[in-house]
């Protein structure tokens, strides 16, 4: 008898999934001084905010990794014009 007592009070409980009933809490949570989206909002935006600034880095480091790399070339250029004058003037 008590479990079938059990097994009636419990398929007569069920859950209350309802937005009404959401809605509801996130009113009262809103009332209380919090703002559950606007939080949200915030950290996809430092999230993005924090994207922005690797990507600007990374062009950045490699801009001045291009420039390195071309200044190289133009040093090593003027030292092997530099070296070859020499040994002209030398033979002549």
């Amino acid at each position: 008898m008590f479990d079938q007592h059990a097994t009636s009070l419990a398929s007569s409980q069920t859950v209350d999934l309802d937005p009404v009933g959401q809605k509801c809490y996130k009113e009262k949570v809103q009332s209380m001084g919090f703002d559950l989206g606007h939080r949200t909002e915030k950290a996809r935006q430092s999230k993005l905010v924090v994207v922005v600034v690797v990507v600007v880095v990374v062009v950045v480091v490699e801009v001045v990794v291009v420039v390195a790399k071309a200044a190289l070339v133009v040093v090593m250029v003027m030292v092997m014009v530099g070296l070859a004058l020499e040994v002209v003037l030398e033979e002549g």
